[in-house]
């Protein structure tokens, strides 16, 4: 009884040092329209956000494991396409900037220290126009980067280009493969093991450590594309109406293994990239329910055999566009994170970055529980009234200068269901009185976001239904 006793404190303290994933939702403006925004995890498990602005600027954020604002850059003269973190918790980007000499733009490579300083900055001058788009790194302290050198205006003139940099911003080693007219995509770097690389964005190719061209795929597999760094096996995505997407599984010598349709069941729904993390594929994009112009940042969990496994859904307010992601990432405490934008609240026209962290299921703030008692800042903190309550209860809040705003309400499974822009004022306190004589006895939880402070994750209030 004693050895079975030990064993039981042994497991039960084993799950409870277990380290959760930390989940958390961001939201940040910076006066201006943002683009696709980039994500990479650093080693001390920090997160890099990127995006350009308008007339050739661009941002960098770092944010802690928490989601907290460490620094934010802006730089001038460019456009990120990637930003990739070192061990030195230094920084890579690349992209495009102002084009010289008679060219359209010429392709940048930048390094960035810690602390968000710049380091160096290379622009390329190659062809009528070139973009650096991706960043391989070696344990040798060089790097293989990759590009597209040709002319936009020129649909069959483009070619990949390879070259080599080390730390101080040397290059060498310069090397194009031409592909023709399949670009889709920005191309990127794919790890399948055993000293290969795949090239996607135009014509899939397979390249060796040193950049040499090893098998050229067909085009017309799939615009995403994802590699499995284990076993080699490759995933392409290729959407092929406003319902649904084709993703199709090769072996490591392109052999055909399965092609599965991925569709949501009434919903409009359009894809943006994929991840390979444990064994399942994780596509994110955004989603909407027919007739319904709002869009839900969507993520979904696809098993090794094609099949949904779960879908996650994370809408912000009720506004006309809603969010949307173009990157996903795994992180190290087995979780997710995905970047992308989202329209904001009084400002039509115009596009904050968005970001969610999310649980190894997919749930965040916005979806799940495990933010309890979470405030913005004292000045908005709310209460409800009666609490725990029956048939209804008053939600109470400060909101300084009437902002706009939106109290939400959500069950223990994510679930809104209740949600309103309007409540009864005296001066600064604001009331909403919630009726719940539908709902089943359980614990609901309150989230309410102002516009003032909408770039941060929302206050959260515990209430508790009886009947």
């Amino acid at each position: 009884m004693k050895v079975l006793l030990a064993h039981i404190i042994l497991l039960l303290a084993s799950i409870t040092l277990t380290a959760q994933p930390i989940t958390w939702t961001r939201e940040f403006s910076f006066g201006w329209d943002i683009q696709d925004v980039y994500i990479e995890q650093t080693p001390d498990s920090c997160y890099l956000l990127t995006s350009a602005l308008p007339h050739y600027r661009y941002v960098v954020l770092k944010l802690g494991p928490n989601g907290g604002i460490l620094w934010t850059r802006q730089y001038d003269d460019g456009a990120p396409y990637n930003v990739v973190a070192l061990e030195d918790n230094s920084l890579l980007l690349t992209g495009f900037a102002r084009g010289t000499e008679g060219r359209l733009k010429d392709g940048f490579i930048q390094r960035i220290d810690g602390t968000g300083n710049s380091l160096w900055k290379l622009k390329l001058g190659k062809g009528m126009d070139n973009s650096i788009t991706d960043v391989l790194l070696s344990e040798s302290g060089t790097a293989l980067c990759l590009g597209v050198v040709g002319n936009s205006f020129v649909p069959n003139d483009k070619d990949y280009l390879l070259f080599s940099i080390n730390n101080d911003g040397d290059t060498s080693d310069f090397r194009k493969i031409p592909v023709g007219s399949c670009f889709k995509e920005v191309p990127r770097f794919h790890s399948m093991g055993s000293g290969r690389i795949l090239i996607s964005g135009g014509q899939p190719v397979i390249i060796n450590n040193e950049g040499d061209s090893i098998k050229r795929l067909e085009c017309g597999l799939g615009t995403y594309v994802t590699a499995d760094s284990n076993s080699g096996s490759m995933y392409f995505l290729e959407q092929i109406n406003f319902e649904s997407a084709r993703l199709i599984k090769t072996d490591s010598n392109s052999v055909l293994q399965w092609n599965s349709v991925l569709a949501i069941e009434s919903r409009f729904t359009y894809f943006e990239n994929l991840l390979f993390d444990k064994g399942c594929i994780f596509v994110c994009g955004f989603s909407s329910v027919y007739g319904v112009e709002r869009y839900n940042g969507t993520l979904i969990k696809v098993n090794e055999n094609g099949i949904i496994s779960w879908v996650r859904y994370y809408p912000v307010r009720e506004i006309h566009r809603g969010t949307y992601f173009n990157m996903i990432i795994s992180c190290a405490d087995n979780g997710y994170a995905c970047s992308g934008i989202v329209s904001p609240p009084v400002r039509f026209g115009e596009f904050n970055m968005f970001v969610v962290k999310t649980d190894s299921n997919g749930y965040a703030p916005s979806l799940t529980t495990n933010i309890l008692d979470q405030t913005v800042n004292g000045s908005n903190s709310i209460s409800a009234y009666p609490n725990p309550f029956n048939n209804n209860t008053t939600v109470s809040f400060k909101n300084a200068g009437n902002s706009p705003f939106s109290l939400e309400v959500f069950d223990a499974c994510g679930k809104r269901i209740f949600v309103t822009h309007t409540a009864k004022s005296v001066n600064d306190l604001h009331e909403v009185s919630i009726r719940s004589d539908l709902w089943p006895s359980g614990v609901y939880f309150v989230a309410l976001r102002i516009a003032d402070i909408w770039r941060t994750s929302p206050s959260i209030l515990k209430i508790l239904h009886l009947k």
